[in-house]
């Protein structure tokens, strides 16, 4: 709110609509840089954050009595465009999983886990050996101090048979599953070293959570209940899943309707 705030407002009531809208602008197009970190130069999010705060202020002081209307509420943001992600082939997992074994063998564990498990980032890196339930054949996804759930959505997923075997065969140096060659979890390194992987296995705009996605269309393009894939995932709701997921080919809906 201060930098909002420039020389020519004296007082909270000078305030208007035209000079919300002239600064929200300016920090859609870069002209104004964000002073924190986590809020990117240029972008709607970060535009449309400042604006909430901009608006909470002023309700503050339409509260107090300071001011009878909020000039902000006439300023709407922008909603963001939700790019349809990238899921890749069964071709596709299948050669990156190959290239990552063959030529990247401390990071095969994880990217094979990113897969088999459909985990978001974090989940995978703090996944804990006490998590996988080797007798019992599954994964425990739960909260602990490093990482909180999403929604706190703690879930089980089916342990594949195929990760299980690649598991067995980790040495076990610490608290969690997957580790560096230096013995500490894989954090923004994780991306730099993954994108190696992905430019020897020639595709491009890969990333873990582009694993996650695949993990989600395949098991549907399988069969898998749209329910089932949808608690694997931790979606709040199937609801969320369905709308994720519809990209999926009608051609695949065909033997259900034939069946009428």
């Amino acid at each position: 709110f201060q930098q909002f705030l420039d020389d020519n407002i004296r007082g909270i009531d000078e305030i208007s609509a035209h000079h919300i809208e002239t600064y929200f602008s300016q920090r859609l197009d870069g002209t104004i840089q964000p002073r924190s970190y986590s809020r990117k130069k240029g972008s709607v999010s970060g535009a449309n954050k400042d604006l909430k705060v901009i608006k909470a202020f002023l309700n503050y002081a339409v509260k107090k009595g300071y001011i009878h209307d909020n000039p902000a509420n006439t300023v709407r943001k922008i909603k963001t465009v939700k790019k349809i992600f990238r899921d890749l082939s069964f071709e596709e997992i299948g050669n990156l999983l190959d290239v990552a074994r063959e030529k990247f063998p401390q990071l095969y564990p994880v990217i094979a886990g990113a897969y088999y498990m459909g985990l978001r980032e974090k989940e995978l890196t703090y996944l804990e050996w006490r998590d996988v339930g080797f007798d019992r054949n599954v994964v425990h996804v739960r909260t602990k101090p490093e990482n909180r759930v999403k929604d706190c959505e703690e879930r089980m997923i089916p342990l594949n048979s195929k990760l299980k075997a690649i598991l067995e065969q980790i040495e076990r140096r610490g608290r969690f599953v997957f580790l560096t060659p230096s013995g500490t979890t894989w954090k923004n390194n994780l991306y730099r070293e993954f994108q190696k992987v992905i430019s020897v296995a020639g595709l491009q705009d890969v990333g873990i959570q582009t694993l996650r996605e695949t993990f989600g269309s395949h098991l549907l393009r399988k069969g898998v209940s749209i329910y089932l894939v949808s608690k694997y995932l931790g979606h709040s709701s199937v609801d969320v899943t369905t709308r994720h997921y519809a990209h999926i080919p009608i051609e695949m809906t065909h033997d259900a309707v034939n069946v009428l």
